[in-house]
């Protein structure tokens, strides 16, 4: 089995807030607000994915009393590495002083990366003889590094943030299940193109909206189906925070009660492949419980869905941070 004793979130200082976006009209932020959820973002204050991920690691360490000598598998997820050469987990690698023998690589997923993250450490882990083994999984991006000061259609959704999972083998009865689904018809829905000497996101939000709702219910029926379990059964449903319109949606098709699918777009916007554990840990700490059995779900750009039913008697520890 497996066990994930603790996540760690890291949230940048700075705060924007839509209802002052200057790009625009005050009629329009209304509407916006209202239709997205998203009432402010978090700016990173350092133009380096790296460092939000140390910061984040040595907090996970020192949470779970771990040595950086007993860590097996080092995965980062991002799509904002900057510089992209050499990778995130390398440089990682040698200022945390991890053996030289963990695995340690990057992957290039944006809003589904969270499960697949999960789902690669654990396979990873399962082929590691020892018994204890253990991984770290470190996701997000620094989305604001890829918008166009003057592009009011990502200004007002995407936000920074990054998150460390610790993830180890267990003698434990937690059950995972994944499900893991692309659409590559759907790469142009949120891509990037250069303009200048700069990278910038481009967003059709109709499409992202179309994908999410055609492709996501039946990936999570699926999921459900192949574990024998019926909606009711889950006791909560953590959602990629796209935007509200679409979360809404895709809870009303699968007849999912609202007190199940908790938000944070309020109060971070979308921040990627983070927002799922940001999300988790906001409803750990408001609701006092940790719920035994959870569907995590992202979907997004690619058009990439991953989702995992995690069924357990654990509690997972989770923090989130203030930094730069």
């Amino acid at each position: 089995g497996f066990s994930i004793p603790a996540v760690i979130n890291v949230k940048p200082e700075q705060r924007i807030w839509n209802s002052s976006l200057a790009l625009i009209a005050d009629y329009e932020r209304t509407r916006l607000i209202e239709t997205t959820g998203i009432n402010e973002r978090r700016i990173a204050a350092l133009n380096s994915i790296e460092k939000y991920f140390s910061y984040g690691i040595d907090k996970l360490l020192q949470q779970c009393n771990w040595d950086a000598l007993n860590i097996d598998v080092v995965i980062c997820i991002t799509q904002t590495a900057r510089p992209s050469i050499p990778s995130v987990a390398c440089v990682l690698q040698g200022k945390h002083k991890f053996r030289t023998d963990t695995l340690c690589f990057d992957i290039n997923l944006g809003c589904s990366g969270y499960v697949y993250g999960l789902q690669t450490a654990m396979a990873l882990l399962n082929s590691i003889s020892n018994d204890k083994a253990r991984a770290i999984v470190c996701c997000g991006d620094l989305s604001s590094l890829l918008l166009a000061p003057d592009d009011a259609t990502t200004q007002p959704i995407f936000s920074d943030a990054v998150s460390i999972t610790a993830v180890t083998k267990a003698p434990s009865h937690n059950t995972v299940y994944f499900n893991t689904s692309t659409y590559g018809e759907g790469r142009n829905a949120i891509n990037t193109e250069t303009i200048g000497h700069k990278e910038v996101m481009r967003l059709n939000g109709i499409d992202v909206f179309n994908y999410s709702v055609q492709y996501v219910p039946p990936h999570i029926n699926q999921l459900l189906q192949y574990a024998e379990m019926d909606i009711p059964q889950v006791d909560l449903f953590v959602f990629h925070q796209a935007n509200k319109l679409i979360n809404l949606t895709i809870g009303k098709i699968l007849n999912i009660p609202t007190y199940k699918t908790p938000e944070t777009l309020s109060l971070y916007g979308n921040t990627a492949s983070a927002s799922i554990p940001i999300t988790l840990d906001h409803n750990i700490r408001n609701s006092g419980n940790m719920p035994n059995t959870m569907v995590l779900c992202g979907f997004g750009v690619g058009f990439s869905i991953a989702s995992a039913l995690i069924k357990t008697n654990e509690q997972i520890t989770t923090f989130t941070y203030e930094w730069q």
